[in-house]
C-alpha cells in the first residue's frame, strides 16, 4: 500500500510499476517503516 496516496496494490511488482521503479525497491521500503522508495512511504498490509 502507498501510504500517501492510499492506493492498494496486489503485488510489488505492480507497487513498482506505478512509480517506475523496481521491485526489489519497492520491498525493501516496505520492511522498513523509515526507509522511502521514489518519495513514497510504502507497506506490506493484510
Amino acid at each position: 500500500m502507498n501510504v500517501e496516496t492510499k492506493e492498494v496494490f496486489n503485488s510489488v511488482r505492480l507497487a513498482a510499476t506505478s512509480v517506475n521503479g523496481a521491485p526489489a525497491n519497492i520491498y525493501v521500503a516496505c520492511k522498513n517503516d523509515m526507509l522511502t522508495a521514489y518519495g513514497y512511504h510504502l507497506k506490506f498490509i493484510d
